[in-house]
C-alpha cells in the first residue's frame, strides 16, 4: 500500500508541476498579448495566437479588435485568474512535499490546507464573474451563468475547509493525547 500511495503523490506532483509551467506560460503569452494591444506593438508571432473565450477560441487578432479597454479588461481578469490559479498548485505542492504523512495532524499542515480553500474559493467566485464579464466585453450581453464548471472550484473549496476543520480537531485531540500520556 505504501508503494502506491508514493506513486501517486510522485503523479499528483509531476501533474501540479506540468500545471504550474503551463499557467506561468499562459501569464506570460497573455502580458505579451495585452501589451502589444496597449502599446500598439505588432509582434506578429502573436497573430497565431487562439485564446479561448467561453468554449470558443478566438484569435488574437479578433480580440485585439474588440478595442483597447475591452481588451486590457479581459487581460487583465485573466492574469490575475492565472495568479490564484498558480497559488493554489504551488500551495498544493507545498502541502505534497511539506506535510509529515507519518504525522499529519498539526497547525501548518491544517493552514495549508486552509490556504488551498480560499485560493479554490476565489477561483470560483472569478468563475462566475468571468462569466457574466466576458460576454458583456466581447458580445454587449450580460449573462450570469451558474453552471457546473463554475460552481467545481466552490465545492472543492468547501471540501477543503471542512478537511482543514477536520485536521484542527486532529491537532487538538493529537494534544490533548500526548497531554494524558
Amino acid at each position: 500500500m505504501k508503494n502506491y500511495s508514493h506513486l501517486a503523490i510522485s503523479f499528483l506532483k509531476i501533474i501540479l508541476w506540468i500545471s504550474l509551467v503551463s499557467a506561468s506560460i499562459a501569464i506570460l503569452v497573455t502580458t505579451l498579448c495585452l501589451a502589444a494591444v496597449v502599446f500598439d506593438f505588432n509582434l506578429s508571432f502573436l497573430t497565431g495566437t487562439k485564446i479561448t473565450v467561453n468554449d470558443t477560441a478566438i484569435q488574437f487578432t479578433d480580440l485585439k479588435q474588440t478595442g483597447t479597454f475591452s481588451f486590457a479588461v479581459f487581460g487583465i481578469l485573466i492574469i490575475a485568474y492565472l495568479w490564484i490559479f498558480i497559488k493554489l498548485v504551488n500551495n498544493a505542492l507545498n502541502v505534497l512535499y511539506k506535510v509529515d504523512f507519518q504525522n499529519p495532524f498539526n497547525l501548518e499542515t491544517s493552514n495549508m490546507i486552509t490556504k488551498l480553500g480560499f485560493s479554490a474559493f476565489v477561483l470560483g467566485i472569478l468563475n462566475i464573474a468571468f462569466s457574466s464579464i466576458i460576454p458583456m466585453l466581447f458580445k454587449g450581453n450580460f449573462v450570469i451563468n451558474f453552471s457546473f464548471e463554475s460552481f467545481n472550484f466552490l465545492m472543492i473549496a468547501a471540501i477543503l475547509y471542512i478537511v482543514s476543520l477536520i485536521f484542527k480537531k486532529g491537532v487538538e485531540l493529537q494534544s490533548e493525547n500526548d497531554l494524558t500520556i
